[in-house]
């Protein structure tokens, strides 16, 4: 039995897409992009060499952490393949981010 929980600024009656166009389940609702990563998605972390999934993150304070540390960086191209490149792993830590990765080709959360 599931039950149905309504959250504060959730509106189960939209459905998101993601930049392919593709619908997101509310579950993975992406976070709003931090002001300086407004065309980023991927966001790394120099101190874990952790890329993280800023559309596919549903743990808000994870990110709000990285940028008052301000140990974050881009890549360009803003790619898994790019942060790879650069000895950056994907993070798996939250269920959004383990969900997103299961679902992209080569995943590897």
């Amino acid at each position: 039995m599931t039950s149905s929980v309504a959250r504060p600024g959730v509106d189960p009656c939209v459905t998101q897409r993601d930049r392919a166009g593709r619908p997101v389940p509310l579950r993975w609702r992406r976070m709003d992009r931090p002001t300086r990563f407004e065309d980023h998605r991927w966001v790394g972390d120099k101190r874990t060499q952790v890329a993280h999934d800023v559309d596919a993150c549903t743990d808000d304070e994870r990110i709000g952490e990285l940028m008052a540390a301000r140990t974050y960086l881009c890549f360009a191209p803003d790619t898994l393949e790019e942060a790879r490149n650069r000895g950056y792993r994907r993070c798996g830590l939250c269920a959004g981010a383990r969900a997103a990765a299961a679902t992209e080709d080569g995943g590897d959360a």
